[in-house]
């Protein structure tokens, strides 16, 4: 009896032990841990599972800890830099990591916290639960953080939907760095003011957006009172009137970059005419044409502008950076001005367009039209089918085009073109 009562007396000695291994010694282990030790176990996507979400659970318990949790559910490590599981054992791993990311964001419930998982989440279902947040964000100024700041778009247009103050809506048109997002902030913008101020403003060079901005921001004005102080006139009589000024410097053979610097005080609208003559400062450069009218707002005090052109003295150099030009006349102003107005009609391509122009200011013949190259050593850019729609420009523009010296190389032109409308042209015309 004794020796049974003592196996009796042993017997919970396993069970206790079992509970100790299971569940004391893993608590007092964990809670021995600090909450960065915490945080970097839970977003660490090969840990154990259930060790991430314990620390996930101590760092919810734990006060003040709130921001480590948002970086848990933003920015768990990125398993395919820092070091690869098995390829079988992947999409598990990627599962149980977005359960981690899910369990810590739904932990979160400061507006601190939630604001800095907004701005940092990148991976799908964290763009989806930071959207769905935005509705609970009560803080305007961290509204207005998240939606200038966030990685995710999602999130951004989501933050901004909800935003109505015009100053921070500017704010993210001025000094915003995407795109589609600064123009969803000025689309929600109404102050008359603050859409005027945008209009003026002065947006750097290289701000590819700034001028679009500020031409689409004049678009949604109404004041009639603003509306009414913009000019309009075209380039050289605002010049003259001394209302503008003008930069203009060589780009390539199919455009001049112009710099307007508006001295009026008031918005202008100008209008670079096609047609309009560019002559070279520098002797040995061609002088330009312009091909397509433009039209630009002048609503601050300097707008940049590409102007598509062509050159008109062929044997010269192709103008570049450093060569300026003036306002000029051309010396066959009645046979180009009738080639311009053609190009409103077609939409030849940049190289036609300046065959044409060479064929009409400079008697180009179809060796002359070689001499344009596609790049150093290239081969030549105005071939048969651009020098024989060229042709056909300049007879649309009523110029005799069997007067110039390119009609004794209809031949070798013809030979080139493909069977077509453009070869039936050409033969239609050779016949007697």
């Amino acid at each position: 009896m004794q020796t049974t009562r003592r196996a009796q007396n042993h017997a919970p000695i396993p069970l206790i032990a079992a509970v100790l291994a299971a569940f004391i010694i893993p608590f007092l282990t964990g809670c021995s841990k600090t909450p960065e030790e915490h945080a970097e176990i839970a977003a660490d996507p090969l840990a154990d599972f259930e060790k991430r979400m314990a620390s996930v659970r101590a760092l919810a318990a734990t006060g003040g800890q709130q921001m480590l949790l948002a970086d848990v559910a933003a920015d768990s490590r990125n398993w395919r830099v820092w070091r690869s599981p098995p390829a079988a054992k992947i999409e598990a791993v990627l599962a149980d990591d977005e359960r981690i990311r899910r369990a810590a964001a739904d932990r979160l419930d400061e507006p601190q916290a939630i604001a800095a998982f907004a701005k940092k989440t990148g991976w799908e279902g964290g763009v989806d639960i930071a959207a769905g947040m935005m509705g609970k964000m009560t803080d305007r100024r961290l509204l207005e953080d998240i939606a200038a700041n966030a990685s995710s778009a999602f999130v951004h247009v989501e933050a901004l939907s909800l935003l109505d103050d015009q100053a921070a809506l500017a704010d993210i048109v001025k000094n915003g760095t995407d795109r589609k997002l600064r123009f969803f902030a000025l689309e929600k913008l109404t102050d008359q003011q603050t859409l005027a101020a945008l209009a003026r403003m002065a947006f750097p060079m290289n701000d590819a957006a700034g001028v679009d901005i500020a031409q689409a921001a004049w678009d949604k004005l109404t004041d009639s009172a603003i509306l009414a102080t913009l000019e309009r006139g075209n380039l050289a009589d605002l010049i003259n009137a001394g209302k503008l000024l003008a930069e203009i410097k060589g780009d390539t053979i199919h455009k001049v970059d112009i710099t307007l610097r508006k001295l009026a005080p008031h918005p202008l609208e100008v209008t670079i005419p096609a047609g309009t003559y560019f002559v070279c400062d520098n002797a040995r450069a061609q002088n330009m044409v312009s091909t397509a009218d433009v039209t630009l707002r002048l609503l601050g005090d300097s707008q940049h502008t590409g102007t598509p052109a062509a050159g008109t003295t062929r044997p010269r150099d192709i103008p570049g950076v450093l060569d300026s030009f003036r306002l000029g006349a051309p010396t066959n102003a009645g046979g180009l001005a009738k080639l311009v107005a053609a190009f409103g009609r077609n939409k030849g391509s940049d190289h036609t367009k300046q065959a044409a122009v060479w064929i009409v200011t400079d008697d180009a013949s179809y060796d002359d039209l070689g001499v344009l190259l596609h790049g150093p050593g290239g081969r030549r850019a105005i071939g048969e089918p651009e020098a024989a729609e060229a042709m056909r420009l300049c007879d649309e523009a009523g110029i005799d085009i069997k007067a110039k010296s390119i009609w004794r190389d209809r031949e070798k032109i013809l030979v080139g073109l493909k069977t077509g409308e453009l070869k039936n042209w050409l033969e239609n015309h050779m016949q007697p």
